[in-house]
């Protein structure tokens, strides 16, 4: 046989062979459904924060989600997509989508069927536009793997994008937590967060800080009083496949009654990356932390004033090389540091109530660190949502954005629930950055990144005209990308070392970024 037939055949095979995973890596939908399910929409013009309350099966709680936040679906999409387009080419995210699909064939094993029928019910609102990606069923499994494939970037050297934890006890077993959930996935995922109701037909009712089209959760307290959250961590244990961690905080949510329930729940399903969880009884007055990796399920018991940000601290993973790696190269351990000693402040440890410690713990989440905008603030205004949890008097507190610097509402759980209806009682103040002051930091972040992409091929005319544009320069970005133009536009070889020096002084985030900044400086003193 002639070359060029051998070379046909191999592709017409190949071919066959995509196509054959493509389909069978489709999700199959369930079968027709009945549904009783119901819903109601409060938008943030009414109430402060978008509210959903869901009642009923899961497919029609997800059907009649889908349908209220439609238009949030779509934007969603438009915005993640862009910013995955503006990584990856869309051609090449084509060449690679039939070897994910190989890679993650069966995961929908790994989940409970409920799940899957209530994103069913969200993929027949999701926007048809991004079908020539993959169907909306498929891809509403895909994005509740966001957080697993995110984490495994973050271990292969990406930036984190990391959690904190800060818990107050309080008046014997009380507890007041403060939570910031930091992804800049996209800002309408901040703007439009939403405190997502669920009365199921099966289990328990709770409810969740989400974003439209989520059935999983990353934080959330139950109608018993059981606060879970989810901080994202790493390690060297990984398993090809299991249940999203997301999916698994909102199991636990509907079907754990107390702390010991939650425990054997999180310890018996599979997942394939590290996580920490955050679980409160507030009942019992039980805090833990709990490291689970797809191997072990570490549980610790917290019974003082702690911080938990993105590092694992059980003997277990004490020599974990990710691990290491995230507390040396990353921003967590600076965090757990900030954390842990504005924890021993007087106004913490004196309190005689849990009221008195919800402005103290919102202080805490609100640090800013070196300088607005620096990752190693606990607040490094990116959270897309942040909570302040008062156990006593079931309070949820909850942020109405952007990242911190709103006021934060409080909803009373315990007649919510009753009442299935959002019941608010009081507030939290506003934090003194203004939604300006946000705005303009965020605007100069992404003329400081296009900057730099104009500065790498010499064009220096494009790189001075984004930085003629930036506002908010007191950033170590900004000295760096200052000394950058110097060395490389203009030879001014002391100008640069100037700026380079500034930028060292205001404490570089990451390690690599300070690497970065020395070996500039070595290189031209």
């Amino acid at each position: 046989m002639k070359p060029v037939k051998w070379l046909a055949l191999i592709l017409l095979l190949m071919w066959t062979w995509a196509i054959r995973v493509y389909h069978i890596g489709v999700l199959v939908p369930p079968l027709p459904q009945v549904t009783h399910a119901t819903a109601q929409w409060i938008s943030k013009s009414e109430i402060g924060i978008n509210q959903l309350l869901l009642t009923g099966d899961a497919y029609g709680r997800g059907l009649r989600a889908g349908e209220l936040t439609r238009h949030l679906l779509r934007l969603q999409e438009q915005e993640l997509s862009a910013q995955l387009f503006s990584m990856i080419p869309e051609w090449l995210f084509k060449i690679l989508e039939v070897p994910l699909i190989r890679y993650f064939w069966g995961i929908e094993k790994h989940l409970d069927p409920w799940m899957l029928d209530e994103m069913y019910g969200i993929a027949q609102s999701a926007p048809k536009e991004f079908e020539r990606l993959i169907d909306s069923y498929t891809r509403q499994l895909a994005y509740h793997g966001l957080h697993e494939v995110g984490q495994m970037m973050v271990d292969q050297g990406g930036e984190d994008m990391g959690c904190t934890v800060v818990a107050a006890p309080v008046a014997g077993h009380d507890w007041v937590l403060g939570r910031n959930f930091d992804f800049e996935g996209s800002r309408t995922l901040d703007r439009e967060k939403i405190m997502k109701w669920v009365f199921p037909d099966s289990g328990l009712a709770y409810v969740s800080v989400i974003w439209a089209g989520m059935v999983g959760g990353v934080t959330g307290v139950n109608e018993r009083g059981l606060y879970l959250s989810l901080n994202a961590a790493g390690s060297e244990d990984h398993r090809r496949m299991g249940m999203p961690t997301s999916l698994l905080m909102v199991k636990v949510l509907m079907f754990a009654h107390n702390a010991a329930e939650a425990i054997h729940l999180l310890e018996s399903e599979n997942t394939f990356i590290t996580d920490i969880f955050v679980l409160l009884d507030s009942q019992s007055g039980e805090l833990y932390r709990i490291e689970k990796s797809p191997r072990a399920t570490e549980v610790m018991r917290l019974r003082q004033a702690s911080a938990v940000t993105n590092h694992l601290q059980s003997p277990r993973f004490a020599h974990d090389k990710v691990n290491q790696m995230r507390k040396v190269q990353l921003t967590t351990e600076a965090r757990s540091q900030r954390a842990q000693e504005r924890l021993r402040a007087p106004e913490i440890y004196n309190a005689k109530t849990a009221r008195e410690l919800e402005l103290p713990v919102l202080k805490i989440l609100r640090d800013k660190g070196p300088q607005l905008g620096n990752r190693r603030a606990i607040d490094p205004l990116i959270a897309t949502h942040s909570v302040v949890f008062n156990s006593a008097e079931r309070i949820l507190f909850v942020g109405q954005g952007p990242a911190l610097t709103g006021a934060f509402l409080g909803f009373d759980l315990s007649a919510s629930f009753a009442r299935r209806k959002p019941v608010l009682v009081r507030a939290l103040p506003r934090d003194q950055v203004s939604e300006e002051t946000f705005a303009q930091l965020h605007a100069s972040r992404k003329l400081v990144t296009l900057a730099e992409h104009q500065l790498k091929p010499g064009h220096c005319t494009h790189a001075r005209e984004l930085i003629a544009q930036i506002t908010w320069r007191e950033s170590v970005a900004y000295y760096q990308l200052l000394g950058d133009v110097a060395a490389t536009c203009d030879q001014d070889v002391t100008l640069a070392v100037k700026h380079w020096q500034q930028a060292l002084a205001m404490v570089p985030a990451y390690r690599k970024e300070e690497e970065a900044l020395r070996v500039r400086l070595e290189g031209k003193l």
